[in-house]
């Protein structure tokens, strides 16, 4: 029986001692779920704020490649070119009409227009009758023509014609090798 009581003893006492690890072990356990819990909150936190930077960088580029890609609405130096002829004739030469193509002609063609300048501010100052240095033009009733450079030569033709009822010139310039074709024009008008 002493062999009995012993090993009860013995069992109870491996028993007390498993108690005691399996407790230890368990607040251990307990211990960590909770730092692991405190870290998991804070990675969830971290990774939320990682995906927040993520998205507005990635609006950021999107917004900057729909910028690059859009067309620009800056007018090309031969546009500016243009509008600035046009604004010009229009507020110091307020007697003159363009026909046809002629301001496409003049702003691309033309790489001095000093000499046409002077011509339409001849026809513009004038009253009723055609200033010197113009001649008729032959087949078109009430159009004259007159030689202007075109920068590099004397090939720069300008036709004009009085619109009796509003007083203003009606203007077409264009180049010798386009003469023929530009005086059928002047026919039909």
């Amino acid at each position: 029986m002493s062999l009995l009581l012993e090993t009860l003893a013995a069992a109870r006492r491996g028993q007390d001692e498993l108690h005691e690890r399996l407790t230890a072990v368990t607040r251990r356990l307990a211990d960590e779920k909770g730092s692991f819990s405190d870290e998991l909150v804070a990675l969830q936190a971290n990774l939320e704020a990682e995906r927040a930077r993520r998205e507005e960088a990635e609006k950021l580029a999107a917004d900057a490649l729909a910028a690059v890609q859009q067309p620009r609405a800056i007018p090309s130096p031969a546009r500016k070119l243009k509008d600035e002829i046009e604004t010009v004739l229009a507020s110091l030469l307020p007697r003159i009409d363009l026909q046809k193509d002629t301001l496409v002609f003049v702003s691309s063609e033309l790489s001095d227009r000093t000499s046409l300048y002077r011509a339409l501010a001849e026809l513009n100052l004038g009253q009723e009758r055609m200033p010197i240095r113009w001649k008729k033009v032959q087949g078109a009733t009430g159009w004259w023509e007159r030689h202007v450079s075109s920068g590099h030569d004397d090939a720069g033709r300008i036709y004009a014609r009085l619109d009796s009822s509003t007083r203003r010139w009606q203007v077409l310039v264009s180049h010798k090798g386009d003469q023929s074709r530009d005086i059928n024009w002047l026919v039909r008008q």
